[in-house]
């Protein structure tokens, strides 16, 4: 029976051998471990969300021009916008007749 236990690293406890660290050890090596875990878990949540962001900048980039014509083609009324008065009428501005007319 013997030789089942012995004395952790400072001789203050006796423990098992097959744990090989009293309890003070675990509880130590637990800690430096879930604090480990949170690092990890807070570096991959900052990676992922700048990897999102990034995903949604090239997105933005690529389909700027087509998103501004979808927008353009939504807010303009058509017929009534000449090519000129067209932007006016889309940003919402009021700066002439043809396009105070129809906002």
């Amino acid at each position: 029976m013997r030789t089942d236990f012995q004395y952790c690293h400072d001789r203050h406890i006796l423990v098992r051998r097959h744990f090989g660290r009293c309890r003070k050890q675990q509880a130590g090596l637990l800690t430096r471990r879930r604090e480990q875990r949170e690092r990890d878990r807070e570096a991959s949540i900052i990676a992922e969300s700048i990897n999102e962001f990034d995903h949604l900048h090239r997105n933005i980039e690529a389909s700027g021009r087509q998103a501004a014509r979808d927008i353009v083609k939504q807010r303009h009324h058509p017929g009534r916008c000449t090519p000129r008065t067209k932007m006016l009428c889309v940003l919402g501005w009021q700066r002439t007749d043809t396009a105070q007319e129809h906002l």
